[in-house]
């Protein structure tokens, strides 16, 4: 397994509140909350005010997801999330993220 990743590791941050009905009964993160924290992090990059990635009447599509899943978040708190660009294609962008808690 490759060394974890640090926040250091991504030039694009932004942070998003964790939910109590984000939780589920053991106080867990619910898995699928990490995609949501994950699109947080995308359209920052994709959409940034000053530098989008995205071109203009453009539309993105998700087309392969994949999250490892090294520790649990729970509530209450903030998440980190970390962004960077990992490959630009023709009609492709690769992107790697990570979500960090404090604690």
């Amino acid at each position: 397994m490759p060394a974890p990743f640090q926040l250091a590791d991504f030039p694009v941050r932004t942070t998003d509140k964790v939910r109590y009905a984000d939780t589920d009964r053991q106080g867990h993160v619910n898995n699928a909350v990490f995609s949501t924290f994950m699109e947080t992090g995308r359209v920052e990059i994709l959409y940034h005010p000053q530098a989008p990635l995205a071109a203009a009447g453009t539309e993105w599509v998700i087309v392969h997801l994949s999250m490892d899943f090294l520790s649990e978040l729970r509530w209450p708190g903030a998440v980190t999330i970390g962004t960077r660009v990992l490959s630009l294609g023709k009609s492709s962008v690769k992107l790697e993220q990570g979500v960090f808690q404090e604690g």
